[in-house]
């Protein structure tokens, strides 16, 4: 397929801003990107497509509702607490782009991603 799903929406939708998907007027665009890039930090983080149980405009529904994918028990708590604060309805809860690649820079935990318990130790 080229990205689309049977009734024409965009997978991309998936990592879509609830702001962005319901297309209101005003829009802070680096908020929106903060919003996706938390769904990406996720993604990295669990290894799975953020609703991926569902098709994609069921998966900007839920996210529309305030509902957030599930972290690995084994994540460290500090990106738990970034991933949620990015995942905000509220975009002024929002963290800004510097301050996550500060945070990112700063903590070298949570720059990593988790290790797959299923792989600890193997080496």
């Amino acid at each position: 397929m080229n990205g689309q799903s049977s009734k024409g929406y965009s997978e991309g939708q998936r990592w879509m801003a609830p702001e962005v998907a319901n297309k209101k007027v005003e829009i802070d665009t680096n908020k929106a990107a903060v919003f996706s890039l938390g769904l990406i930090l996720w993604e990295i983080e669990t290894g799975l497509v953020p609703f991926g149980e569902v098709d994609a405009v069921n998966a900007q529904r839920q996210l529309g509702t305030g509902s957030l994918p599930l972290m690995n028990s084994w994540t460290n708590e500090s990106k738990i607490e970034l991933v949620r604060r990015c995942l905000s309805l509220d975009v002024h809860e929002r963290p800004t782009l510097d301050e996550i690649s500060s945070l990112l820079e700063s903590d070298v935990e949570l720059g990593k991603p988790a290790m797959d318990k299923h792989h600890v130790e193997e080496s």
